[in-house]
């Protein structure tokens, strides 16, 4: 199929979209409008997706960043969140923040149970007032680059000031703070500084960004995520533009705090390592979709789906030469023409007559570990 579309057609998939767009937002302002009364499924989760779409509305088609996305964090753990770029993992985590970019990019269908102090929410159905009171305060994000993330012109410790401004009598109410006055939420702030392991908080809370070296913005960026003891911290690829000495360093960070606030983390990593040093469970993600997902030892000791075999084997193993590093061949499909049969198949080494059938359901090879394949594969990767 040519990726070129004419004016006639660019025209009509314009008309559709704002169709489509406009009774997505009079269904959302009706679910605000009438809420109901949800539960967990199971109340060990903080968090529950449950066939989560989310969809963008191009002027060349729908992109299905994801599509039918299932699964859970259950509280005080970490769950990894792997695969390739462009899979689907950030815009999993935003659709949880409700910062998907709108009006193009729009949660179409599935829930996001999310259990509050004050009970179980529907991420995907609360009114925006609503969700500005659990953004930053019950869920809190540290973003992929922190020198991109904290504004330039503004000192670090107002920055993470106006967090805990922002949300100062539900953590009164909380006791995180005992009073609301400016001393007080300065203190907090460089409290949460010396957490995060800056010795020298006072002054770094005087200082701009750019006066700091990357792994000390990441900590700032850690230090504002924590300010409000939040119940669950989402770590988009947190240690990408950091050298791996301070890496290892962010990645201790963030395990010792996850356990000393009881915390749970989403973390969205490419590096395998990572997860495999950090996670509890792991959720391997390809075209929007998941393929594969159970306890880190259930995909680590046996990789059941050909896509998690290929990110295993891709990656380099210490005392094992090689001329090159394996890839997996192909590529991934157009997303806004995505097939009707297994997204993997034409990349897939096992792939059978029936992979191109339709695309295969979840199967479950042991109470932890699902696959979403046909022909699931047995055995460790070398």
């Amino acid at each position: 199929m040519s990726d070129y579309i004419s004016g006639v057609e660019a025209r009509k998939i314009v008309r559709e979209n704002r169709r489509a767009i406009k009774a997505l937002e009079q269904k959302r302002r009706e679910e605000v409008a009438s809420p109901r009364q949800i539960e967990m499924k199971n109340p060990v989760n903080l968090v529950e997706f449950d066939n989560l779409k989310t969809w963008f509305y191009t002027d060349v088609g729908i992109v299905k960043a994801v599509d039918g996305v299932s699964f859970e964090v259950p509280r005080g753990k970490t769950v990894g969140i792997v695969g390739e770029s462009g899979c689907g993992k950030s815009i999993t985590s935003l659709s949880l923040m409700r910062l998907v970019q709108k009006p193009q990019g729009q949660i179409v269908e599935g829930a996001i149970r999310f259990a509050t102090p004050e009970g179980v929410k529907d991420i995907a159905r609360l009114s925006e007032e609503e969700m500005r009171r659990i953004r930053g305060n019950h869920v809190a994000m540290i973003f992929q680059d922190p020198m991109t993330s904290l504004n330039p012109v503004l000192r670090v410790g107002p920055q993470v000031d106006e967090v805990i401004h922002f949300h100062v009598d539900d953590l009164r109410a909380r006791g995180v703070i005992t009073e609301a006055g400016k001393e007080s939420v300065k203190k907090r702030t460089i409290e949460m500084i010396e957490m995060v392991g800056i010795s020298n908080a006072a002054g770094v809370y005087k200082m701009f960004p750019f006066e700091l070296s990357g792994g000390m913005v990441q900590r700032v960026m850690i230090s504002m995520a924590l300010a409000c003891a939040p119940s669950l911290i989402i770590a988009d690829e947190p240690t990408t533009a950091l050298d791996v000495t301070i890496q290892a360093q962010i990645l201790d960070l963030l395990r010792d705090l996850k356990d000393r606030i009881n915390a749970s983390i989403m973390l969205i990593t490419h590096d395998l390592g990572v997860v495999a040093e950090m996670a509890d469970f792991v959720v391997v993600m390809y075209s929007g979709r998941i393929v594969e997902r159970g306890t880190a030892y259930d995909i680590y000791k046996n990789p059941a789906h050909p896509y998690t075999r290929g990110l295993m084997k891709s990656k380099p193993v210490l005392n094992h030469n090689v001329e090159r590093l394996y890839s997996i061949p192909g590529r991934v499909p157009n997303p806004v023409h995505m097939p009707n049969y297994c997204y993997f198949r034409d990349r897939c080494e096992f792939a059978g007559p029936e992979c191109g059938t339709q695309y295969p359901g979840e199967q479950e090879l042991s109470p932890s570990h699902r696959v979403a394949c046909f022909k699931p594969v047995e055995g460790r990767v070398l």
